[in-house]
């Protein structure tokens, strides 16, 4: 039988042996976790959108719409260049009031709108 001091300086018995071992293979004595049906990943992923609450929901916002927007602004490139141009001065200020409500809220990655200001008011030599 093991005494306290055996307990409390770390001993050499079997289970200190085997959690050597598993330490040096980089295990945490947790088994393998196993496949997942498409069942239990739905519900493991609506787990973690319950936590994470409306920063789910921004989070995807955010990783999905720029995407998205940029293509937008890539078809339409030509027409909204040719209207900033015809608007001079005026057009300017649209573009950067546009550029700064559009990236600052997600709708549009801010290359795609430094695009339209080279397409719209011309590239730099």
């Amino acid at each position: 039988m093991k005494d306290s001091s055996e307990k409390t300086s770390g001993g050499t018995g079997p289970d200190r042996v085997e959690g050597a071992a598993q330490a040096d293979r980089g295990g945490t004595g947790t088994p393998t976790p196993r496949p997942q049906t498409w069942d239990e990943l739905a519900e493991s992923l609506k787990g973690i959108v319950t936590r994470l609450g409306p920063a789910a929901v921004l989070g995807f916002v955010s990783a999905t719409l720029p995407p998205l927007g940029s293509i937008a602004l890539f078809y339409y490139m030509n027409d909204l260049g040719v209207w900033l141009r015809g608007h001079g001065t005026q057009g300017l200020v649209y573009y950067a009031v546009g550029f700064g409500l559009f990236a600052g809220l997600a709708l549009l990655p801010t290359y795609a709108s430094a695009a339209l200001g080279g397409w719209a008011f011309g590239f730099a030599n």
